[in-house]
């Protein structure tokens, strides 16, 4: 393993680093201050405790590299007190000969790995590695299960916007409206297409009220390209004196667009409620 390969997995991780011989300390918080974004030492376990605690604020340390023998508070009690605030910490014991027992009861407490004195770089650059990789893959997995909560929010929250906006446009008769128009408008273009002028001519009054009445519906809920061209069909029937060409008004049905400008408001409409749900184009 090499100081390059740790470093990929380390460079944004922090270390606390308990150590009372000064030798060991700082030779080794050399190495690591090459490797961690971050690096702490501590003489002994207390002062590496109260290190510890004072540095909460930034969610503790990523790793703690420890040894077991030292004054005033022990690896083993370090150990234990760290345990008990951040049950996940990460912790790589350093054990001398005849540590057997202290060694023991730290693992069973949860520390991560241990190392033999005397202290070889080859072997804590691997432990230093397993860690890392480790802590990436938990980091990972918190992602993906915030991601996964995100969604489900998303999901909830897209469910409940559909039954609101579906509640408004039945409140508003908004799917009744628009087929209802859709069909009034399909019916006259399929008597101009079948010649039945003298039907078209026999209900162009009834034609004219029912356009009226569309033209106000369409306005209250903004479909202006309708509404405009239901206003121009109109303007035209009464400049024109329809009543006395009514294959001027059938091609003027034509020539207006009034299906054409239906279907623009109607995609609009659509693609707004695509934009606010986020429903994928089938």
């Amino acid at each position: 393993m090499t100081a390059k390969e740790v470093y990929e997995k380390t460079k944004n991780l922090s270390l606390l680093l308990v150590e009372d011989d000064i030798d060991v300390r700082d030779k080794t918080s050399s190495m690591l201050q090459d490797l961690f974004k971050n690096v702490e030492t501590a003489v002994d376990g207390l002062e590496a405790y109260e290190l510890y605690l004072s540095n909460k604020n930034k969610d503790y340390f990523d790793i703690v590299v420890t040894d077991i023998n030292m004054p005033r508070l022990d690896g083993l009690s370090m150990v234990e007190k760290i345990l008990d605030i951040n049950p996940n910490q990460e912790i790589i014991v350093i054990s001398a000969y005849g540590d057997y027992e202290k060694l023991q009861k730290i693992i069973q407490m949860g520390a991560t790995s241990y190392i033999e004195k005397p202290l070889q770089i080859d072997e804590l650059l691997n432990k230093l590695y397993m860690v890392a990789s480790k802590i990436e893959t938990k980091q990972k997995n918190k992602e993906q299960e915030l991601k996964a909560m995100e969604f489900d929010e998303i999901v909830i929250q897209k469910s409940e916007c559909q039954m609101l906006l579906w509640a408004a446009l039945r409140k508003s008769d908004f799917l009744l409206l628009t087929n209802n128009y859709r069909t009034f408008l399909e019916t006259i273009y399929n008597k101009i297409e079948n010649q039945e002028f003298i039907e078209i001519e026999n209900n162009q009054s009834s034609y004219e009220l029912k356009f009226n009445s569309y033209k106000y519906k369409f306005e209250q809920i903004k479909m202006y390209h309708t509404k405009k061209s239901i206003d121009l069909f109109l303007e035209k029937i009464k400049s024109l004196e329809l009543e006395k060409n009514i294959n001027l008004l059938c091609g003027l049905f034509l020539e207006i667009g009034l299906i054409q400008e239906f279907d623009k408001d109607m995609k609009k409409i659509q693609l707004e409620l695509e934009k606010v749900l986020n429903i994928e184009k089938s």
